[in-house]
């Protein structure tokens, strides 16, 4: 029996990656060196031709410069101080934008929701549980509320659904050995 495999057959899976600089370009803005001067008074200076020489070469080294692509730097050297601002003094930021101002505004907010749920559904809740019960609408919602739970957490099951007495009956059950319990201390309605 012969058998011939391919053995000079190679199969090379190479893969690129994701994203391809196609150029770059950058540019940098350096400001004036500050010198004391004689009289102690500190005047901005440009840099030198051969200061910025050295910078442009650095940011290039940084940010793998290849000029067969077409990549750009630019190195710019301008005085940074604002022309009508005296030295060291700034504007503060208006109050919407300092992170404080967002920090209590969602502070604020938090206790705003909680004061309405307090008020458009805990307090009326509240009131209608002291309010005193009707026995018969106690007595429906007792066997109701349990037998709808049950049929909701067993939908899709037919087998399943054919039990909702039991849910009922406990609930019935312990609603008896409460009152039972508790005895005379229970309002007469129950």
């Amino acid at each position: 029996v012969t058998r011939n495999y391919d053995i000079d057959r190679t199969l090379d899976y190479s893969r690129q990656p994701p994203g391809q600089i196609r150029r770059l370009t950058v540019a940098v803005l350096v400001g004036y060196r500050a010198v004391k001067g004689a009289d102690g008074k500190v005047t901005q200076v440009p840099l030198s031709a051969q200061e910025l020489t050295r910078i442009t070469q650095l940011v290039k080294d940084s940010v793998g410069f290849n000029a067969a692509r077409g990549d750009s730097v630019s190195v710019v050297n301008e005085p940074l101080d604002l022309p009508n601002t005296p030295s060291g003094t700034f504007q503060s930021a208006p109050l919407w934008e300092r992170p404080i101002f967002w920090s209590l505004l969602k502070i604020a907010a938090g206790l705003i929701g909680i004061i309405v749920l307090v008020v458009a559904v805990l307090r009326p809740l509240v009131r209608s549980l002291l309010t005193p019960v009707r026995p018969l609408a106690a007595a429906a919602g007792g066997m109701v509320v349990p037998a709808a739970l049950y049929v909701m957490v067993t939908r899709g099951d037919p087998l399943g659904l054919r039990g909702w007495g039991i849910s009922s009956a406990t609930d019935i059950a312990f609603a008896l050995a409460a009152v039972s319990i508790a005895g005379s201390r229970l309002p007469r309605e129950l």
